[in-house]
Order: structure tokens, then C-alpha cells, then sequence
């Protein structure tokens, strides 16, 4: 499939090289992980990797399979919704963090959605941001009511899609193919189960995805004193 698609767009262009501007308003620390214009492979993952338990599922209606190039999700009717979901070690009530994910295809439009989604409590419980033809959504679910809380319009071209989250403080911005579309203040994360998500009748693979967590004072003061 012609190199799968080139690596999946040589993996998104790194995740979006331009991903930079978005960690200038993050510690100096990022700063210097990110100086090349591109997460280190440090902290990119395969969705393959054993170490990271993705949630799966099939039915009649959809589902959330690992496969050889990564995680593939898709709805078989046009009213569902699949998801993907995972614990990582980031302490989110009080650490800065980066988290985000590649998404090869489908073509997107009013009714076919992919997303990423944070604070994950249970299936009744989360929050998430999509991304649809020309507009994203910022929505929360609780005990099993969704509630679009923003929207907005976004460009793009391709159907490659980096959503990439980064929170500091209270305040998250979100990134899509390295462009900030939307910043959030105020925003309370605390739960460590992420994932990734596609809403209407279409397909999607997503090969890998990122997380950093961002060193705190604390943290480089201790390392100090260890050495």
C-alpha cells in the first residue's frame, strides 16, 4: 500500500515539525526537548507498543482493533461512535503534560469526526475535542450527557491529522497539523486514562501517539541533589 502511505506521511511530518510554536508557552525545558521542531522519540509511542494497553472492542456497529501498523478504529454506521482509550503515568491534577495522536484518514466532513480524548473517568465520563470538515468541538460527558462547551472553525489539507493537547496550570491549547485552533482556560483534568476516538461512518489508523510529561521544580531539585 505503497509503503503504507510513506510511513504514514513520514509519521504525520514528525508529528507536525512546526508543533514548536506551540511549546514556547511551556517550561524552557520543553522547550529544549523540542528545539529540533520535533518530538524526540523519546516520547512518541507505536500504538503497538505492549508496554501501553489500548483498550479494544468489535461488534456489529464498530470497533477498536490492533493491528500491524498500529490502532485501527471504525464505524460501520453513521450514527456511532468508536473510541480507544489508555492509562498513562502522568500525574494530571498537578503536572504540565503533552499528549496527542497521528490519525491517517478518513476524509473528514460534517458527520465523519476524529478526536482526542482526556480526563477519562469511565465510558459515561470524559472530555474531548474533534475535528470535523471545517470545524472543531470541545465537549464534555457526564453520567452519559454530552455537552458541546465550544466550536469553532478550522483549516487544514490533507487527510492527515496531528491533534496534539498540552496543559499547563489550568490552561490547555490544542494543536492540529502544528497550528494552535483552540485554547481553553480553566480546564479541571483529573484523571491519567486518554484516548482517541472517530465519530460517523468511516475508518481510521493511528500509528502512533505522544505524551510528555513536564518536570516540575520539585522534580529538577531532586535530580540535582541525587547527582
Amino acid at each position: 500500500m505503497k509503503k503504507n502511505l510513506l510511513l504514514i506521511f513520514i509519521l504525520a511530518l514528525s508529528f507536525s515539525a512546526s508543533a514548536k510554536n506551540l511549546f514556547n508557552s511551556l517550561n524552557p525545558e520543553t522547550l529544549e526537548i523540542f528545539a529540533s521542531g520535533k518530538p524526540s522519540e523519546e516520547y512518541v509511542f507505536p500504538m503497538t507498543d505492549p508496554q501501553y494497553d489500548w483498550s479494544t472492542f468489535k461488534d456489529k456497529k464498530g470497533s477498536a482493533m490492533i493491528v500491524k501498523n498500529g490502532l485501527q478504529l471504525e464505524c460501520k454506521q453513521s450514527n456511532y461512535f468508536a473510541a480507544s482509550v489508555v492509562e498513562l503515568p502522568i500525574n494530571t491534577e498537578s503536572e504540565s503534560f503533552l499528549y496527542g495522536a497521528i490519525f491517517a484518514g478518513p476524509k473528514l466532513s460534517d458527520e465523519v469526526k476524529v478526536g482526542i480524548i482526556f480526563d477519562y473517568s469511565d465510558i459515561r465520563n470524559y472530555k474531548g475535542i474533534s475535528i470535523s470538515k471545517d470545524q472543531f468541538s470541545y465537549f464534555i460527558v457526564k453520567d452519559g450527557v454530552s455537552s458541546t462547551v465550544k466550536t469553532g472553525l478550522i483549516k487544514y489539507k490533507g487527510i492527515f491529522y496531528t491533534l496534539v493537547m498540552t496543559r499547563e496550570a489550568d490552561k490547555v491549547i490544542f494543536m492540529l497539523n502544528g497550528i494552535e485552533f483552540a485554547k481553553l482556560n480553566k480546564v479541571k483534568i483529573e484523571n491519567d486514562t486518554f484516548g482517541v476516538m472517530i465519530e460517523g461512518k468511516g475508518k481510521t489508523l493511528v500509528p502512533n501517539f505522544m505524551f510528555h510529561r513536564v518536570p516540575q521544580e520539585e522534580d529538577q531539585e531532586q535530580s540535582t541533589s541525587d547527582v
